[in-house]
């Protein structure tokens, strides 16, 4: 989808962002892999698709449930002081949230 390779961000209003979650999401388009990027106060998408190599800590973290690349990148990227908190949807029910290098998982109810 054409439309898929140039989204228009930032998305403002939540009419946008909600639209255009709903675009990238979807496994068919282009853009659905990778970190959406979401400015916490404001609730602006300013970046979709990114690609995050968040630094390694020097002291080791303790021992999670394995998850996967994703989720360490998530987990690593929660440890930056300018992180709030990523989530990561690992299905269409279930989020893990990332925050201070901590994970909790989240049931989604549609």
């Amino acid at each position: 989808m054409a439309a898929d390779l140039q989204p228009v961000v930032p998305a403002v209003s939540q009419a946008q962002c909600i639209e255009l979650l709903a675009n990238i999401s979807r496994r068919a388009s282009v853009c659905h892999d990778g970190f959406h990027l979401v400015q916490a106060t404001t609730l602006t998408i300013t970046d979709v698709s990114q690609f995050l190599s968040p630094p390694i800590p020097a002291k080791p973290l303790p021992l999670e449930q394995p998850g996967g690349a994703r989720n360490m990148a998530a987990r690593l990227a929660s440890l930056l002081p300018s992180v709030a908190l990523v989530a990561v949807f690992t299905s269409p029910s279930e989020v893990m949230v990332y925050q201070g290098g901590h994970r909790r998982r989240l049931a989604v109810c549609f």
